[in-house]
């Protein structure tokens, strides 16, 4: 069975926003549980990832004196963090506002131009970004002296019951992936 795949289509810009959940039967099922349950957090999620790639969307009007890769920037970053997943973005500064692909539904989540084309620069290279903590625990939202994960240090957790509670909630699965992308990233730099 195929992965669910969609399409989002932009007027102001006339372009297609491909979408992928997961990458076999597998992904087909968590996405399926994922809809039973979660169908509103599923398409604000689609649209702050529509957001990041769609320079007709409003927000774009807001960035202000920011040059649009500053922006996008921004706003991916926001997004890994916001969903605590690591997002690598394979779209080239010249694809921005033209058709993409967003694969979701696994670590990482991957943007990249379709047709997958290599970009005109030989020295770009795709950006990985990794969540960032957020200064209060992430599941009762105290600000006492909450203590960094020390796998994947991308989360904050007040006391072991948080940490317990948020690793039953799925952190046990994203933890390992955000680890090694961190130590990919360290390496590399």
């Amino acid at each position: 069975m195929p992965p669910p795949t969609w399409s989002i289509h932009h007027p102001e810009s006339g372009t297609h926003t491909k979408i992928t959940w997961g990458d076999d039967e597998r992904g087909t099922k968590k996405y399926e549980d994922l809809m039973k349950g979660h169908g509103p957090a599923l398409r604000t999620f689609m649209a702050m990832i529509e957001e990041t790639h769609n320079q007709g969307h409003p927000s774009w009007r807001l960035r202000g004196n920011r040059t649009i890769e500053q922006f996008r920037a921004e706003k991916i970053q926001e997004v890994a963090t916001l969903t605590e997943t690591p997002i690598i973005d394979s779209l080239p500064p010249e694809y921005i506002g033209k058709n993409c692909d967003v694969g979701i539904g696994r670590v990482p989540i991957i943007i990249k131009p379709k047709p997958d084309v290599p970009s005109q620069d030989p020295n770009w290279q795709p950006t990985t970004y990794l969540p960032e903590p957020r200064p209060y625990c992430i599941v009762c939202y105290s600000v006492e002296v909450p203590k960094l994960c020390t796998g994947c240090s991308s989360v904050r957790f007040c006391s072991t019951k948080c940490q317990k509670e948020h690793w039953k909630r799925g952190h046990k699965h994203n933890c390992r992936h955000i680890a090694d992308f961190r130590r990919e990233a360290n390496a590399a730099a």
